[in-house]
Parts: structure tokens; C-alpha cells; sequence
């Protein structure tokens, strides 16, 4: 509004050009020059007063529009998160599990090369005195053989336990994300996302992948044990090669 004038007839002219007021101020200054015209400067301030009031009206309902918004596309977002962990988490579980086998590999080669220390061991009791002591040699390395397993084995361990750490981290982000989508959802009530995750999952999902790792930290657990032991079964065979080289050396009088 540029300006408001009433004339002594009662008639009121109410100038607006709708933009920047250029040509409106023009007409202004021609009114006010004009017998029986006053301007109302009251009336163009309540007119300014309510011009902006509608201004501000439209400003606080365009950001509760975008606050709304937000709120809407946060919810849609948690949501999405939710059945995405979900949907991940047996993946993860599949990953970790796939560690085994190769393990098992590994120990039924740890067996094998036992086995080898054993024929290896078992030359040194047929063999000629002379011979002994590159039997018992043979027959230490081939306990360090085993020892290698060892330290395979060790290393699938700790391979499965990093992969067994992601699957924890995806129990934490799961449960998190579910708390932070009944969160969000409950402060907008009235809004219901198009794609809600099953939560009728989420519970089951958890607990199967916790009794899953469970399994398998036991399983690797029993897989040490017996790589272990195939180990100081090797150990022991190389401490009995040593007896009969220590008697020839002590025989022929060498250190």
C-alpha cells in the first residue's frame, strides 16, 4: 500500500501498483496537491500493520510446512533404516558362519601333518643309530608344521571374531534405529510412513543372530582345543625322536 487519502465527500482512494510503489508515489503527490483530498496516514498504517501480519502468517505456515516435511521425510528414513538392519543382519550372521568350514579344512590338515610327524617318528625307532638324529630333526619340523596349523587356525579365529563383531554392531544400530523411528514417529502421531518396517521381525531377528554367534565362538572354541592338542601331540613325538639322538651322541661322545 503506497498511500490511502479521503476526500471531504467521504470518497477514499486507496493507491497500489502491486510492485515497488514507483508509480504509485507518483499519484500520491498528485493527490495530496489536490483541494478536498487528505491523507490518511492512520489507515495506511493499519494498512502496513496487516499487510504485514499476513506476511508472517505465510512465512510461519511455509516453515511448519517444512518443518512438517522434515519430520515426515526423518520418519520415512528411519523406518527404511530399520528393515534395511533387518534385512542385513541374517547377512552378516551367513558371512561369520562361512569362516567355518575353512577352518575345519584346517584342522583336518593339522591332522595330516600330524600323521606325518607320526610315520616320521615311527622311522626313528627303525632306523640305524647313525640315522637317528636327521630323524629326530625331521621329525621337529615336522611338529613346527603342526604349530603352522596352530597359528592358521588362530588366524580364522580372529577372523571370525571380527566378523562376529560386525554382527554386534549391526544388533546395536538395529536397536538403535528402532528407538530413534518410535521416537520420531510418536512426535508426529498423526503421520503413518508408506513403507513401516515389519518391528514383528526385529525381535526374532536379534535373537537368532545372538544364539548364531553363540554357536559358532563354541564351535571355534572346540576348533582350537583339538588343533591345541594335535600340536602337543606332535610336541611329545619330537621329544621321544630327541631321546634316541641324545643316547648315539652321548655314545660317540658329542655334545
Amino acid at each position: 500500500m503506497a498511500c490511502i487519502f479521503r476526500n471531504t465527500s467521504g470518497a477514499t482512494a486507496e493507491i497500489d501498483d502491486g510492485g515497488a510503489q514507483i508509480l504509485a508515489q507518483s499519484i500520491c503527490a498528485a493527490f495530496a496537491g489536490e483541494n478536498g483530498w487528505t491523507e490518511d496516514t492512520q489507515a495506511e498504517a493499519d494498512a502496513q500493520a496487516t499487510a504485514q501480519q499476513a506476511q508472517q502468517q505465510t512465512q510461519q505456515q511455509q516453515a511448519q510446512g517444512e518443518q512438517l516435511s522434515q519430520q515426515q521425510q526423518g520418519i520415512d528414513s528411519d523406518a527404511s533404516a530399520v528393515q534395511s538392519d533387518i534385512q542385513n543382519l541374517p547377512s552378516d550372521v551367513a558371512n561369520a558362519q562361512s569362516d567355518l568350514p575353512s577352518t575345519a579344512n584346517d584342522i583336518q590338515s593339522a591332522a595330516a601333518d600330524l600323521a606325518t610327524t607320526q610315520q616320521d617318528a615311527n622311522t626313528v625307532n627303525a632306523d640305524t643309530p647313525d640315522l637317528v638324529c636327521g630323524d629326530a630333526t625331521t621329525v621337529a619340523g615336522d611338529a613346527q608344521t603342526v604349530h603352522g596349523d596352530v597359528q592358521t587356525v588362530v588366524g580364522d579365529e580372529q577372523s571370525l571374531n571380527a566378523d562376529l563383531a560386525a554382527v554386534s554392531q549391526d544388533i546395536v544400530q538395529l536397536r538403535s534405529d528402532i528407538s530413534r523411528y518410535k521416537t520420531d514417529s510418536a512426535a508426529l502421531p498423526s503421520y503413518r510412513t508408506v513403507s513401516p518396517p515389519d518391528m514383528a521381525q526385529a525381535g526374532p531377528a536379534i535373537s537368532s543372530a545372538q544364539a548364531a554367534a553363540q554357536r559358532m565362538r563354541n564351535q571355534m572354541a572346540y576348533y582350537l582345543s583339538q588343533v591345541n592338542g594335535l600340536a602337543s601331540h606332535a610336541d611329545l613325538l619330537a621329544a621321544r625322536a630327541q631321546s634316541p639322538c641324545k643316547q648315539w651322541k652321548a655314545l660317540k661322545g658329542w655334545p
